[in-house]
Order: structure tokens, then sequence, then C-alpha cells
């Protein structure tokens, strides 16, 4: 027998690394801020080695990126997710904003079917990392929000020494990124103008350029989006005068008109006649001026016509910044002028006719109302009454909350009108009727106590809701007998009876305008009016 030899091993023989490399990062990817529409690219290094340097890992390196909702796949957004080098496109706001990255690095050794290249090295091949997978850091993306100006300021002209208010408005696509906003005049940033409104005064005749500017701070950087450039104009002091009307449910309209253009005349289709307030001011300067009141006519009936409304020219110098109201335009009626709370003038409308007899004229300020002619009942024209802080309603209303010491006509009786307006919204404030609501500039406020926000702020004293301009007395009518109304007017002219018309509302003035011209009638249109004018 041939004796076999054997030869003994501790191991068994191999080429294979038992102990696996060790995975590195060398570079770490980093948080990144980055634009609406832009693309970035998260990139990291990784290389394997041996602490023992008993060789050179044969395997690679494999990769996968992913963000809080799991792996990340390629796309027409994601492109490099299995790379070292992730890239994210087109990137938005707030979507893409605050989304967290890291990538997994995984050793894959060497050998039998685990090369890339699909070789086969069976032998000299190394173990699996000691520390695989290995992740990255988690990075952060943050997406600057788009800032856009949804609201251009616009150019203003102004007197010299005048208060303008510029207005912008801007938006974001990420609201979790608050706006801020700054104004700047001929480029110098203005203080305290956090706002998207300023405030600026014209100290000078000539042009600064304004410009609004919004802007988020987004680690520590400011990224700002401007409006446009606009005008900020001044000029010689002119005769502007503003006019602001109102409705009982708290709408506003605004028109500014400037005498030195010409001749202006107000009428219920300058604001429509739900306005049934309207307030005008002197923007720039002083303004003497010739005012022509007209009271509309009162109503036909039948061959018999109404009376006239009355018509006056009166002049007067309208104060700077200080508010004076204009009632019975919107709904064509007597025209009541007041300065603040106190009633300047009234021009009283004509009387209607009734199916037997002629409605009497209106008196022009300072004159008593016609009485109405033919038939067997007409009614007597208003007196020129001195007035007070009590009054009485015509008869024409059915019914009416009163204040205290006042009252309501009965049929055919005409009313009588107040000095000073009571709206119960002041007088409840603690201001006594004919004073100014304030003594600094203030908004309008409206009977229930609403600031009309849009309005400008002036000198106010008028109290809306409460001031007696219904006056007119109600015809007495019987069956197949319509008797015509009165007139509205400072004292209201006594409806009719037995089918006759009815008399002519009264005029008034305070003695705090001048009396150009004045007539009882004059006015045979419906529509009341006021024509401005400068003296």
């Amino acid at each position: 027998m041939i004796p076999f030899g054997f030869r003994g091993f501790r191991t068994p023989p191999t080429d294979l690394y038992l102990n696996g490399p060790e995975l590195s990062i060398l570079t770490q990817p980093g948080s990144q801020v980055i634009t609406v529409g832009s693309a970035c690219t998260f990139t990291t290094s990784v290389r394997p080695y041996f602490r023992n340097n008993t060789g050179a890992p044969d395997g690679y390196v494999k990769y996968q990126w992913y963000d809080q909702s799991g792996p990340l796949i390629d796309g027409t957004k994601i492109s490099g997710s299995k790379t070292n080098s992730l890239t994210i496109n087109n990137i938005q706001s707030p979507q893409d904003d605050g989304r967290a990255f890291y990538v997994e690095s995984t050793y894959i050794p060497g050998g039998y079917g685990s090369k890339k290249e699909d070789y086969y090295f069976p032998f000299e091949t190394s173990g699996t990392a000691i520390n695989s997978p290995l992740n990255s850091n988690a990075v952060i993306l943050t997406v600057v929000p788009t800032i856009t100006i949804t609201q251009q300021p616009v150019s203003q002209t102004v007197g010299k020494d005048e208060t303008v208010t510029f207005t912008a408005v801007a938006s974001t696509s990420d609201p979790s990124k608050p706006l801020q906003y700054y104004w700047t005049i001929d480029g110098v940033v203005q203080s305290n103008s956090n706002s998207t409104s300023i405030e600026l005064t014209k100290s000078s005749i000539g042009t600064e350029k304004v410009q609004f500017h919004a802007f988020t701070t987004v680690d520590g950087v400011n990224y700002i989006t401007s409006s446009n450039e606009v005008d900020f104009i001044g000029v010689a002091s002119r005769n502007i005068v503003k006019f602001e009307a109102f409705t009982t449910n708290n709408l506003y309209s605004s028109q500014e008109v400037n005498l030195d253009d010409g001749d202006f005349t107000l009428l219920d289709t300058v604001f429509g006649t739900n306005y049934n307030i309207i307030t005008f001011y002197a923007k720039e300067k002083d303004i003497p001026l010739e005012l022509t009141l007209k009271a509309s006519k009162g109503s036909n009936k039948g061959s018999f016509n109404g009376g006239e409304g009355g018509v006056s020219t009166i002049s007067l110098t309208l104060d700077q910044d200080s508010e004076y109201t204009l009632l019975g335009i919107s709904n064509n009626s007597a025209v009541f002028l007041y300065k603040g709370s106190e009633l300047y003038a009234v021009v009283g409308q004509g009387g209607s006719a009734g199916i037997s007899g002629n409605g009497g004229n209106g008196g022009g300020v300072g004159l008593a109302g016609a009485n109405a002619s033919g038939g067997s009942g007409p009614g007597t024209g208003g007196p020129t009454d001195s007035l007070s802080l009590n009054g009485i309603f015509g008869s024409s209303l059915s019914s009416v909350t009163l204040q205290s010491g006042d009252s309501l006509a009965t049929s055919p009786d005409g009313g009588r009108t107040i000095s000073c307006t009571k709206g119960s919204y002041w007088i409840n404030q603690g201001i006594s009727p004919c004073s100014n609501n304030s003594t600094s500039n203030i908004k309008f406020v409206n009977t229930d106590g609403t600031e009309i926000t849009s309005s400008d702020k002036i000198i106010r004293g008028f109290k809306p809701g409460y001031t007696i301009t219904t006056t007119a007395g109600k015809g007495v009518d019987t069956p197949g007998v319509d008797s015509g109304d009165g007139g509205n007017g400072a004292s209201g002219g006594d409806g009719g009876t037995n089918g006759s018309g009815g008399g002519g509302g009264s005029g008034y003035t305070g003695g705090s305008v001048q009396v150009i011209s004045t007539s009882s009638g004059g006015n045979s249109s419906t529509k009341s009016s006021v024509v401005f004018s400068i003296s």
C-alpha cells in the first residue's frame, strides 16, 4: 500500500478578506437655499478602505437618495437618485420648501455575480463593509418664495404741503415666510414704512420718485421685490374740491374736481340715488366759492303743475380740510347745506299739484315757500321760522323714531328742521349737536358707528342719521280726490285738501353765507342741483 501523506491547516485556505472594508464619507452633502424655478444638486463622496491596509477593496459603492417620503426615483423632477449626485429640477414654493434629503451608501463586495460589469471574480474578493449601509447627514432644501406685486402704486399730483397716501399690495407663494415692506423716495428708505400704504407730505414743488418694496428674510438674507417707480408731483395749490358720498349701508364713492378747469354741477347722477349724504371740502387751500342751489320742482298732476323749486346763489369761503355736507341731491328734494353739523342754508322744494290746483313754489335762501293756488283747500307755504335743536317731522311721514323734544306733524301740516344735526352715534359719544366731532382730522363715521376707512381724514362735524329734512305736509286724500303734498324745506309746505296742491317749502340762511341772489321758484326741473364756481 502506498502511504498517503496529509498536511493539516489551521484554517481553510482562502483569498477572501474576511474583515471587510470600512466606508468613509469624504464629502457630506450640504443644505441649500434655492429660488423658485431653479435646480439644485446635492453631492456626496464615499470611499471604502481597510483599516489594517491588508488589501484594496475590489467592490463598489451603491447609492440611494431619500427624502421624508422614502427612496427617490428618477423622473422629470429628479435625476441621479442612485448616484453620488442628486439633482432636483424646477423647484417650487412652497411644495419643495423644507424637504430633507440624505443618501444611503452600501458597499457591494467583489466576487461572483457581484461586479457592476457582471464579470465574475471568484477569487481575491473582499467581504461586506463593516459599517454598510452608511447614511449621510440629512440636509434641508430651503426655497425662497416668489413675491409678486399684485397692486402697483399710482402717481399722484398734489399741492405743496399736502398729504396723500400711496398704496400697493404684494403676495407671496409661501405665507409661512411673512412679508415685510418699506418705501423709498428717490431711493431713500422712509422710516416707519413697514406697511402696504404710506402717507407722504409734498414739501416742495417738483417731482420725486416713490417706490414700494416687499421682502422676506431667508437664512439672514433679504429677498426683495420692488414695484414700479411712480411720480410724486408737487404743484402750486389748486382750487380742488373733494366730494365724498355715503349710503346708509356704508358704501362709499368719491370724486375730485379742479375748479380751475371750470364750473362743476352736482346732480343725482354724479354718485347715484343711493348716496344720500354728500360731503365736500377744499383739499389744498381755502377756496372762495359761489354756489347756486336749486331745489326740485313739485310733481304735476293732470293739467295742474307742481310748484317750482327755489333757487339761490350764495358765496362762502370753503375752509381747507373742513367738512361741508349737502342733503337733498340724491332724492331730488329741498337742498340743505351744512358746515360741520351746523345748517348754513336751505332752498325749498316746490309743492306738488292736486287734481284741482297747482302747487306753490319753493322759497330761495331766506324766503318763505309760496302758497298753492286753485281749488278749495290750497296748502300754505312753509314760513321762515327761526330754528332750534328741536324740530318737527312733516306729516308726509307716517311714522318716525323721535328724539326728546321733537315731534311728528299731523296731516296736512308741514314740519320744521333743526339747526344742527343730531345723529345718535356722536351724541352718545358725548359730542354736543353743534360741535365738531373731534379736534383733529378724522374719517367719516356713519349712522351705525362704522368708520368708512376709504374716506379722507378732515375736520368733521356732520352727525348722520338725524337731520329732520323730511318736512313736507301730507295732502289730505279722500276717495276720488287726490290732493298735493307740500314741498320739503327748512319749514315744509302744508299739504293741500279737497284736491288742491301743496305749499312750497321755505328757504333758510343762518347768516354764515352771503346771499347774492334768491328767488321763490325758478327751477322747473324735477332735479335738484348745486353749481360750484370760483368767486
